[in-house]
């Protein structure tokens, strides 16, 4: 006998598994986010589930995707219920988030239509957002303004392409429709993330609509957040163990790890839901939290990831089985990044160093290297530039970082998806000597034009550490910077 699918007839007769408490037949929206993936249905959909069973109230998310259908096809048959399913090596607790209320694919043109009707709505109040950095068509925190999308959102009179596009022209449908103030919150893994959201909207309307900008002023507020969960890419094998476990299937299930954070800048201009009612914890300055998060969470996952690759490690917890290999990043951590970061009252520093590596350590949660190592053309900026500078103004040692440099450099060979994935990949394959290869780099993009100011002895360090792992491999290498 085939399994029932997941859906609200279905949600009555199931026991064993926590549901809603809420009438969702009679519930409200009053959010929509863009970017339905993982990452959102078990972080801020969860959150705002959790705000719904505990006081109710009009916040269901009317979910939007700007490209793929695949969201919608998964929810929809659903009635836009799935299955949250934190886990560790030995256990999972699972249960089915009821907030989402429908999907919206904008790829299309009446669905592009149906996203500006529902964001010019008074009813909705809030716009959450999880599109990735390469989603914000940014370049130095400003507008990109070569951006394919960008340039054809600039002279289309079409549906917009971009998230900045689609933003002013929702808001400008919503000043037209006498529209209430809205917040728009970023929850990518950006520095400033709400600042960068800020600037590329207003420099997208001051090239196509100035006009808006001081209705934007005066009726938009744009709050940054940090936010932190692992929420790798759901897998065959994941909805099989769920059906097993449930008896029922569910194409929209998650799978993440127990740990979650949200901190949220508290400028809202409207109403919204009372999230720490769900444990977020709302803020006047995000910044320290966010310089933490990227320079201890976020900057050694992405070390893991390549130093694993190099290894042959599929999954960041094999990278964590590995002595040398989280030897190393555990130094990595405590001897070159940790130093920089600023004290924040109230947070201890160590304890959070030491939920990160349980956390990688975790074999509930199979996250694969190849995917933490997406996007490390923008990620790096963001997670070890800084660090690099701050050491390198000091005057302090930069050889580890130097070695995760020369691991990502060397992963390029096959890299990750990635925006400069065919530049990068043409410079190694053509640039074979490990000082012309990291000349050709920093002249040809712009990831570490942060470190111009010590360029001469960043390269050389990287390059010194790019002999070392082609000429004894990677983990003497590892071993040497002991």
């Amino acid at each position: 006998m085939t399994p029932p699918r997941l859906n609200q007839a279905l949600l009555a007769q199931l026991s064993g598994v926590a549901r809603p408490r809420y009438d969702r037949t009679n519930l409200g929206a009053g959010i929509v986010h863009i970017g339905v993936g993982n990452f959102h249905r078990a972080h801020q959909a969860l959150y705002t589930d959790e705000v719904l069973n505990e006081e109710g109230g009009d916040w269901g998310i009317i979910g939007a995707s700007l490209r793929s259908a695949t969201a919608e096809s998964e929810l929809a048959p659903q009635d836009a219920l799935y299955t949250v399913n934190a886990r560790t090596a030995t256990s999972t607790e699972h249960r089915i988030v009821g907030s989402i209320t429908r999907v919206i694919t904008a790829a299309t043109k009446d669905g592009y239509a149906q996203l500006l009707r529902t964001l010019a709505d008074s009813s909705i109040h809030v716009v959450t957002l999880t599109v990735t950095e390469k989603g914000y068509c940014h370049a130095a925190g400003g507008l990109d303004r070569n951006h394919p999308d960008i340039q054809h959102d600039l002279t289309s009179t079409g549906p917009r392409r971009s998230l900045p596009g689609i933003l002013s022209a929702a808001l400008q449908a919503r000043r037209q429709a006498g529209g209430a103030p809205i917040s728009l919150l970023s929850c990518d893994n950006l520095a400033e993330n709400g600042q960068v959201l800020r600037r590329v909207v207003i420099e997208y309307a001051q090239h196509s609509q100035p006009d808006l900008l001081p209705w934007i002023d005066e009726h938009v507020s744009f709050p940054s957040t940090m936010v932190d969960r692992i929420a790798p890419a759901t897998t065959a094998e994941d909805r099989t163990q769920l059906t097993d476990a449930l008896g029922f299937t569910d194409e929209a299930m998650v799978c993440c790890e127990p740990f979650t954070q949200w901190v949220i800048e508290d400028w809202f201009c409207g109403p919204r839901p009372a999230w720490e009612r769900a444990g977020a914890l709302l803020v006047d300055d995000v910044a320290p939290f966010e310089n933490a998060k990227l320079r201890l969470l976020n900057g050694p996952h992405s070390a893991s990831a390549y130093l694993g690759i190099l290894n042959g490690y599929d999954y960041i917890h094999q990278v964590m089985e590995d002595p040398i290999l989280s030897g190393f990043v555990r130094k990595l951590v405590d001897q070159e990044i940790l130093p920089e970061i600023t004290a924040i009252p109230g947070f201890d520093l160590l304890t959070y160093v030491e939920q990160i590596f349980e956390r990688f350590a975790n074999s509930g949660v199979a996250y694969a290297t190849r995917q933490v190592a997406t996007d490390g053309s923008l990620k790096l900026p963001q997670r070890l530039v800084p660090v690099l500078v701050k050491r390198l103004a000091a005057g302090r040692s930069i050889d580890r970082l130097a070695l995760v440099i020369a691991a990502w450099i060397n992963h390029l060979q096959d890299p990750a998806p990635d925006p400069q994935a065919e530049l990068l990949q043409r410079l190694y394959q053509s640039v074979s000597q490990p000082p012309a290869l990291v000349e050709a780099i920093c002249e040809q993009t712009q990831i570490f034009d942060e470190l111009h100011e010590f360029r001469s002895e960043f390269q050389s360090t990287v390059v010194k550490a790019l002999n070392s792992i082609r000429s004894i491999g990677l983990t003497a290498a590892l071993q040497q910077a002991d």
